[in-house]
């Protein structure tokens, strides 16, 4: 398992555990709803620190597969706009 934080557009952010290293581009599905991977960064640690090392995942437009009530458009396809 890999300790992440996923960034939404909005501005929230939100630490999940991924089974596998998305790359940007693809989809990642998150709490029913799947979100475009904008990129991603890893922060490393450095020896003796107190913060751990971590990966920051930005998503950019998502497309509902649930009514999870982020901000979509109505349009039929679901992509988020980051209203």
């Amino acid at each position: 398992m890999i300790k992440a934080v996923i960034a939404f557009q909005d501005g929230n952010k939100e630490i999940v555990c991924l089974l596998t290293r998305p790359v940007a581009g693809e989809y990642i599905e998150h709490a029913g709803d799947y979100y475009l991977v904008k990129s991603v960064i890893q922060h490393t640690a450095t020896k003796g620190g107190d913060t751990p090392p971590r990966m920051e995942i930005t998503v950019g437009m998502g497309r509902r597969k649930g009514s999870h009530g982020r901000a979509m458009e109505d349009s039929e396809c679901g992509f988020f706009t980051g209203v």
